[in-house]
C-alpha cells in the first residue's frame, strides 16, 4: 500500500511540472494544467483567434473583445462583461465568412460608439453593434501600400484613434509589420525584430493579434501568441504574462 501511495504521488509530481513547462515555455500554442485533484487528466488551453482592446473612462477602463471560433466574450481585468456567446446572434448582419475564425480585430470608441473591424483572409469589414459601416473590402486594394508583405492576410491589427476621427493601424503578418492610416504607411513595412529587437523570438512572427493603448500619456503595444500576453514599449518590455493566470474567469472560454 506505501509502494502504490509512493508512485501515485510521483505521478502527480510529474504531471504538475509537465503542466508548469508547457505554461512556461510560450511557443505552444497551447497549455496544459491539471484538471483533477489526482493530476490524472489535464485541460489544454489555446490562444485567442483575435483580439481587441478599447478605451472607456478617458483611460481609467479597458475593455477587451476575444474571439475563438465562433464565439466572443467582452471582459476587463477583473470580469466578463458579456458572453461567451456567438458572434453571428450578436452581430447578425455579418456576412457568415466574419462569423467565425477570424484573423484579427480592432475596436474604437469613435464619437461615444463602439466601431468594429474584422479581418479574415485578404478581406475586412467594419461596423457598428446595428448594422454595417464598410460592406467587406479587399483589404490590399484599400491599403495598397502595405506592398507584398503585408497583402495575403493579417495576423494581427491594432487600430486607434488620433483626433475624432483618424484610424492609425498597427498591421502585421508573418514577420512584419507596418504602421499606417488608410491612406499613407508612417513605419514599414518591415521586420517586427528589427523595430523591436528585445522581445522574446516567438512574438517576432505569426501574432495572434495585437492591441495598441496610451496610459498616461505613453503608448503601449501588446502582443498576443498562444497563451501569452507580452506588453511593451519602443524600449522595453513591461509585462509578459500566461493569459489563463493573468484572467483566471476565462479558463472556461480558452478550453482547447
Amino acid at each position: 500500500m506505501q509502494k502504490r501511495s509512493l508512485i501515485r504521488t510521483g505521478a502527480r509530481l510529474l504531471v504538475s511540472v509537465v503542466a508548469v513547462m508547457l505554461v512556461a515555455s510560450g511557443s505552444p500554442a497551447t497549455a496544459a494544467a491539471p484538471d483533477a485533484a489526482d493530476g490524472s487528466s489535464a485541460v489544454a488551453y489555446r490562444g485567442f483567434d483575435a483580439l481587441a482592446t478599447a478605451e472607456e473612462r478617458n483611460g481609467t477602463l479597458w475593455k477587451h473583445l476575444g474571439l475563438i471560433g465562433d464565439r466572443y466574450v467582452i471582459f476587463d481585468d477583473t470580469h466578463i462583461y458579456e458572453g461567451p456567446a456567438s458572434i453571428a446572434g450578436k452581430w447578425p448582419f455579418l456576412p457568415s465568412r466574419f462569423t467565425s475564425n477570424l484573423d484579427a480585430a480592432s475596436v474604437v470608441l469613435e464619437r461615444g460608439v463602439w466601431k468594429y473591424m474584422f479581418t479574415k483572409g485578404t478581406e475586412r469589414v467594419i461596423f457598428f453593434d446595428w448594422g454595417l459601416a464598410i460592406a467587406p473590402q479587399h483589404y490590399p486594394s484599400v491599403w495598397p501600400f502595405l506592398g507584398p508583405q503585408l497583402s495575403n492576410g493579417i495576423n494581427a491589427i491594432t487600430t486607434h484613434l488620433e483626433g475624432n476621427n483618424l484610424w492609425v493601424h498597427l498591421t502585421a503578418a508573418g514577420e512584419y509589420y507596418a504602421i499606417h492610416n488608410d491612406t499613407q504607411a508612417r513605419s514599414g513595412p518591415t521586420l517586427i525584430r528589427t523595430r523591436w529587437p528585445f522581445l522574446p523570438q516567438h512574438f517576432t512572427s505569426n501574432l495572434d493579434d495585437a492591441s495598441y493603448t496610451i496610459e498616461q500619456g505613453y503608448p503601449k503595444i501588446s502582443f498576443y501568441k498562444g497563451t501569452e500576453r507580452i506588453i511593451f514599449n519602443d524600449v522595453q518590455v513591461i509585462e509578459h504574462v500566461n493569459i489563463v493566470q493573468k484572467w483566471p474567469f476565462l479558463a472556461g472560454f480558452l478550453e482547447g
